[in-house]
């Protein structure tokens, strides 16, 4: 078991180990994770070794395998194969001694949180709380974790559309591998509260089915009606807005790239890293830790001239604050960021130039945002501008 320093800074732990030849790793973001799927390895190793090896048994070789054989029947039963040759002189019927965990999904979410809490992102952190507290007000508090079905997990995705609008795929994939990942951690050694995960029969969507229509992106219209809201709604939130939408940068104002500008700006200044157009993201501040410039289109001049970079400006508060605005407008996660992409590589037609500009591989660029948008709809965005300078 080996300690490893994730880019974000936090620590994992890598297991490695090599049964029947085959080498297996997996990471872990608690030690006591870790540990327990070492040991589970561990004993599994050494069974697969012992199991090439003869026996030192009185049993014969037709006996021993008969009793390999109802050993493998028992597995999972909580029943041993002394238990059923008992019962079975006496007649009856074995007593199972299996327990039934009497955890409620209320407890499970907390100390999933608990155990998750500094080994993953915020926004990660947020997702898992927010996804978990909404199903737990769809179950109930009440509610044992081992009790909860698919069909529970079904019903509450369907809730969560808005209403007469069905769930997309893509968010219905989004629920329900968030809800899988709580579930999945319950199984795990040393807890085993759950004996299979409920989320396992609920319809996963491939990628083909999706559509492959490629990551959401706000419409021409959206994103100009969007702007103008804000400069009379919240205008204190109009220049994140303008370089999330048209430069960009990653959005999140808790721990991403937004977050850690201001938080730079704070310390160093706007003009340490705005310099005749360009901003400069430094690797304290993107989220690859590999520096990289970004060239603000002449409308994004206008906008920041108008509404001045600082600190507050750029990181205004908790998202919370525009989740209004984002439902009106219907924003998708990322839209922001995928639609000032599809408009760069639209305008500009260089993968290469988008892939250093937005830090994403040339091969992302091309498979998501090609033909997104197209060359008179770019113009059309890069031509949206404050109230002040709108003929």
């Amino acid at each position: 078991m080996v300690p490893v320093r994730n880019v974000s800074g936090t620590v994992s732990y890598r297991v490695t180990v090599s049964i029947g030849g085959k080498q297996r790793k997996k990471h872990f973001l608690t030690l006591e994770d870790a540990e327990a799927q070492q040991q589970m390895w561990e004993m599994e190793r050494i069974h697969g070794a012992a199991a090439s090896r003869p026996k030192i048994t009185a049993l014969t070789i037709v006996e021993l395998r008969e009793a390999e054989a109802a050993m493998q029947i028992l597995k999972g039963s909580g029943l041993t194969l002394l238990d059923c040759v008992r019962a079975a002189l006496r007649g009856g019927t074995p007593v199972q001694k299996t327990t039934k965990s009497t955890i409620t999904f209320k407890d499970a979410l907390e100390k999933f949180e608990a155990a998750k809490q500094g080994h993953i992102s915020v926004a990660q952190a947020d997702t898992y709380r927010i996804r978990g507290q909404s199903f737990l007000a769809h179950v109930g508090a009440a509610k044992l974790l081992v009790d909860i079905t698919s069909e529970d997990i079904v019903d509450w995705i369907n809730g969560c559309g808005r209403e007469g609008k069905a769930v997309a795929k893509k968010t219905w994939n989004n629920y329900r591998n968030d809800l899988s990942a709580i579930f999945a951690w319950c199984m795990e050694k040393p807890r085993q509260w759950l004996p299979q995960n409920p989320a396992d029969e609920v319809v996963k969507y491939n990628k083909r089915s999706l559509g492959g229509a490629g990551p959401e992106r706000l419409s021409i219209q959206s994103a100009r009606e969007l702007m103008a809201a804000a400069e009379v709604e919240k205008p204190t939130w109009v220049t994140y807005l303008a370089i999330c939408l048209f430069a960009g940068v990653r959005p999140d104002v808790r721990s991403g790239e937004m977050a850690e500008l201001a938080r730079c700006v704070e310390r160093d200044g706007w003009d340490r890293y705005y310099v005749e157009g360009v901003l400069h993201l430094s690797k304290e501040i993107t989220k690859t830790t590999d520096a990289r410039s970004v060239t603000f289109p002449d409308n994004l001049k206008t906008w920041i001239a108008a509404y001045p970079p600082t600190p507050e400006s750029l990181c205004p508060g908790e998202p919370k604050e525009i989740s209004a605005l984002r439902q009106r407008f219907e924003v998708p996660p990322d839209g922001l960021r995928h639609t000032a992409i599809s408009a760069h590589v639209a305008k500009h037609g260089s993968f290469a130039l988008a892939a250093v500009e937005f830090g994403n591989s040339e091969t992302i660029i091309r498979r998501h945002y090609y033909k997104r948008m197209s060359a008179a709809e770019a113009e059309e965005f890069y031509s949206i501008l404050p109230k002040a300078n709108r003929k």
